[in-house]
């Protein structure tokens, strides 16, 4: 139970501690006892029965010293690591003296299953107490610090102990790509390699990789590829895969997916897009090829007036009249187009308006269905 108060006093000595209870239902207390003798311990929670019980200390008593924990792996991959799906044995061990000795390990954590909970011996060997606990790990844990409690019993003395399990977790992301044909075309050859960064805690064992896609267009080879195993934080290139399109639409984002299993038989997959077609756009205004326009007293139109280059440009006034209307707010929009990475946008133009309220010429980027004003 966490938020229980647990009060301890010494008469003899006047002293006097309390504290409550945390999540782990673990109080832990300083007390400086001077000499031996009983301490009285109060436990008590709102709605619940009240505890009182004695504790002896003895002259000099110095509590079990916790030196630490061991896994046993055999149950689960044998790894020597807490992951996901592994019923491990948890080692822990004590300093301890002569005499019998018993222990409980306890949890909150929703992704840890005790599944022996209480260990203990009559003696302890070489002054150590070893006591053993069963753990399952749900396979959909992720990589954190499991807390478990450990109440250590022997002979009058009581001990808790908090116990911070890290579960290890390898979790591979596709960071970056590269293909090697500068454009893909509607029916191509197309050669990939791709960055892959362990952001996990744990290590990503001799992984296997290969590729899949279900968009009807992309036919992909059965190759698979061995990667070097990857550590925590640190980022592999992958070798080259070839990725055939057929009769794809002019401009498309197939998605092909990433899929790797390390040598535990965990598996991971990630996603990433093809960008079929020509990037960028290229526009004369020497023909229509696709621009739109719309508004409040809309006058934009291909025009003679003012071109940078060939004979026409997008004019936006009264063709006879070389002027705007008043409370005008239209628009022009550029067909959809495919931009490559560090993508830039260039344009000649030329504008005489007023230099007051919010006349000028906006330049918004549209993507995805969000929209973004580069400048004015």
């Amino acid at each position: 139970l966490d938020s229980v108060r647990v009060a301890v006093t010494k008469p003899d000595e006047s002293l006097y501690e309390h504290t409550y209870t945390d999540a782990n239902g673990t109080a832990i207390l300083d007390l400086h006892v001077e000499a031996e003798g009983n301490l009285i311990v109060t436990v008590t929670k709102p709605n619940c029965m009240p505890v009182i019980d004695t504790i002896q200390t003895g002259d000099g008593y110095i509590p079990p010293q916790f030196y630490g924990y061991t896994i046993v792996d055999t149950l689960g991959n044998n790894n020597g690591e807490p992951n996901p799906g592994d019923t491990i044995v948890l080692v822990t061990k004590l300093a301890c003296v002569e005499g019998s000795y018993s222990g409980v390990l306890s949890t909150n954590d929703t992704y840890i299953t005790i599944i022996d909970s209480t260990d203990g011996r009559d003696s302890c060997v070489q002054d150590t107490a070893v006591l053993r606990f069963t753990l399952y790990i749900d396979d959909e844990s992720p990589p954190h610090s499991a807390g478990l409690g450990l109440r250590f019993t022997f002979d009058y003395c009581v001990c808790n102990y908090n116990i911070g399990l890290e579960i290890k977790r390898a979790q591979p992301k596709l960071i970056d790509y590269v293909v090697q044909d500068t454009t893909i075309q509607s029916t191509d050859t197309v050669h990939v390699r791709f960055a892959i960064t362990n952001v996990g805690n744990g290590l990503l064992s001799s992984p296997q990789c290969w590729l899949s896609s279900t968009i009807s267009y992309i036919h992909i080879p059965a190759e698979t590829l061995q990667l070097m195993s990857i550590p925590p934080g640190d980022t592999i290139w992958t070798g080259c895969f070839t990725i055939y399109v057929v009769d794809a639409p002019e401009i498309c984002f197939p998605d092909v997916i990433a899929n790797l299993r390390d040598i535990y038989g965990y598996e991971f997959t990630d996603t990433f897009q093809l960008v079929v077609g020509r990037p960028g756009l290229f526009d004369d205004v020497e023909s229509d090829i696709g621009w739109t326009h719309g508004g409040v007293n809309d006058h934009w139109h291909r025009s003679t007036i003012r071109a940078h280059s060939g004979d026409h440009s997008w004019y936006m006034g009264v063709e006879d009249s070389t002027h705007y209307l008043n409370n005008t707010q239209s628009w022009l929009l550029s067909p959809t187009f495919v931009l490559l990475p560090a993508a830039e946008l260039r344009f000649w133009y030329w504008m005489d308006i007023t230099t007051y309220g919010s006349d000028g010429l906006y330049v918004i980027v549209g993507y995805d269905g969000d929209w973004d004003t580069l400048d004015t």
